[in-house]
């Protein structure tokens, strides 16, 4: 697990190509540990949106001790169904010398792709 964000207290992640902790294109397995609503079951749907929106992270392009971001806008398209808890993101960012990116990321199940998503992307330096 890492220790270095909350966020992954209540995620399962396996990592399959790059590195979280550092900038670059990278692809992870994750599934939603906790029930988003208590008593209730996550569906395969609720899966693939909470994996859509870690996108930025999992194909960051700073170190993000050193600099923050927001993801002012996500767009999710979805051309077939999730299956299954777990969703591997494919993800990479791009940004521009003036802070701003876009982040591009394909969602997939075991079946092969199901979704695309992208991240409009805004970027500042820690002080």
């Amino acid at each position: 697990m890492q220790r270095w964000s909350r966020y992954f207290q209540q995620v399962s992640v396996r990592l399959i190509e790059g590195a979280l902790e550092k900038p670059g294109p990278a692809a992870a397995w994750m599934r939603l540990d906790v029930p988003m609503v208590q008593g209730e079951a996550n569906t395969p749907l609720l899966q693939a949106v909470q994996a859509a929106d870690f996108s930025s992270g999992v194909g960051q392009i700073v170190d993000m001790r050193q600099w923050t971001f927001v993801n002012p806008e996500i767009s999710l398209y979805f051309f077939r169904a999730p299956e299954g808890e777990w969703i591997l993101i494919r993800s990479r960012t791009r940004v521009g010398e003036r802070g701003a990116g876009l982040t591009t990321a394909t969602l997939s199940d075991r079946r092969g792709p199901f979704a695309e998503v992208m991240q409009a992307m805004m970027f500042e330096k820690r002080e």
